[in-house]
């Protein structure tokens, strides 16, 4: 989980070329986009999601989860009684294909993990996980370098405003943000696009950081995946609601993820953090929901939100 960087103190301004090379470090490959068209029922709605059995597009409205992506309302109701039953083969294994134990059918370990539709969130995991072993090789350096430090920001260092959302302390908080962020991912960036999914979750880390940076001041590091994977929910929960769909498991799994974090973080204030990526997330999931889905008005919209941060951070350092 998030919380308390135990590891050296921020000790000054570092130089513009570490600057530009952890920013290189934190960028990771661009998301492809997906075809938006009208919904087959809702023309004014624009979607990327198809259905998977008939491949119209639908909107949120209109889908309904199947066991692998979503079906349309016509095909929802029929797709139970118009499976067809496999006849099994004896002395053979069930794989695609009737091909024999060690063959190739079947689906391939990265289509089921659906690593090509979840770009960015296995970018995520990667480059958190990726972090946690440099850190580990260099004793703590690179969390050092990266985590978020109220009197690192105010020498400069603001990439860390960003950044601290790919570290983590300890393996355990490591995988559990990680477990969270792929099963909240894999349903919520093919539905979003790549791009809209990576703004929401740089939205709640960055009103994470601000709102930390803008209460506390010091030298100590502060680590927060959590800050954005708790935007993620956030913002899963908005748009589901804005679709009328049930938001209580995801009401439950952001409880659960507080509470945790609010238990290991006891006298603490990384805490602030994690609210702040509520609040971020749940604003950036608002805007995907309610603003007409044009990439130019999401964009400014929450563009707005960034620069609304920009403002508080400059003023909270302008009165210290």
């Amino acid at each position: 989980m998030s919380g308390p960087h135990p590891g050296p103190e921020f000790e000054g301004p570092s130089s513009g070329d570490e600057f530009d090379r952890q920013l290189r470090d934190f960028a990771g490959p661009a998301a492809p986009e997906p075809e938006f068209l009208p919904c087959y029922r809702h023309a004014d709605r624009n979607t990327g999601i198809t259905c998977q059995r008939c491949h119209r597009p639908i909107c949120m409205a209109c889908m309904t989860e199947a066991t692998v992506g979503f079906q349309c309302p016509d095909c929802s109701g029929t797709a139970a009684k118009e499976q067809p039953k496999r006849p099994r083969q004896l002395g053979r294994p069930a794989t695609a294909g009737g091909s024999r134990r060690g063959g190739s059918g079947g689906p391939g370990l990265l289509q089921r993990m659906q690593v090509r539709a979840t770009p960015v969130t296995w970018s995520i995991a990667g480059i958190s996980t990726v972090v946690m072993l440099a850190n580990f090789l260099t004793g703590g350096r690179v969390t050092g370098l990266l985590a978020l430090s109220s009197l690192a920001v105010e020498y400069g260092q603001v990439w860390r405003l960003l950044t601290f959302a790919v570290t983590t302390v300890g393996l355990f908080g490591l995988a559990l943000n990680a477990l969270v962020l792929v099963l909240v991912g894999r349903t919520l960036e093919p539905l979003l696009g790549g791009w809209r999914f990576a703004a929401i979750f740089l939205t709640s880390t960055l009103v994470g950081g601000v709102l930390f940076v803008a209460v506390t001041s010091g030298p100590a590091g502060v680590t927060g995946m959590q800050a954005g994977v708790l935007g993620l929910i956030a913002a899963n929960a908005a748009i589901k609601l804005r679709a009328g769909a049930d938001i209580r498991g995801d009401l439950i799994l952001l409880g659960i993820m507080v509470v945790f974090a609010f238990v290991v973080g006891f006298g603490s204030t990384y805490w602030l953090t994690q609210l702040g990526g509520v609040i971020g997330g749940g604003a950036a999931g608002l805007i995907v929901a309610f603003v007409p889905s044009r990439q130019r008005r999401q964009l400014a919209a929450i563009g707005g939100v960034w620069l609304l941060c920009a403002i508080v951070l400059a003023a909270s350092v302008a009165l210290r």
